[in-house]
């Protein structure tokens, strides 16, 4: 007698969190048309992305700007969820926090 076995589903990514300097950008601290593309991609089809970055919020608004990827519903605004470490304190929006296990949104 055969099994019948369900196939496996890849989860759905739901929030993909980047980060900037060495990862994100290259060596000339811009953006790449490329990745710009793929998180314009993603945003488009409800994936949320973020930055998770020790840069600081108005530096990490500047590379985005340079790439179009300013603003509140694609990378980065003033307003958007992120995380910017610098000097050691963390600043939270939208009730991001840090904990051992990753990103939790509380």
């Amino acid at each position: 007698m055969r099994t019948y076995r369900r196939p496996r589903r890849k989860p759905r990514v739901s929030l993909v969190a980047l980060d900037m300097d060495g990862t994100l950008l290259d060596s000339s601290s811009n953006i790449t048309p490329d990745s710009a593309a793929v998180i314009r991609a993603a945003t488009a089809s409800g994936v949320e992305v973020i930055l998770a970055t020790g840069k600081a919020r108005p530096a990490a608004i500047a590379a985005a700007r340079k790439a179009g990827l300013e603003g509140d519903e694609v990378l980065v605004s003033h307003r958007t969820p992120g995380i910017f470490l610098q000097v050691g304190a963390l600043q939270q929006y939208s009730c991001w926090a840090v904990c051992e296990v990753g990103v939790v949104y509380c």
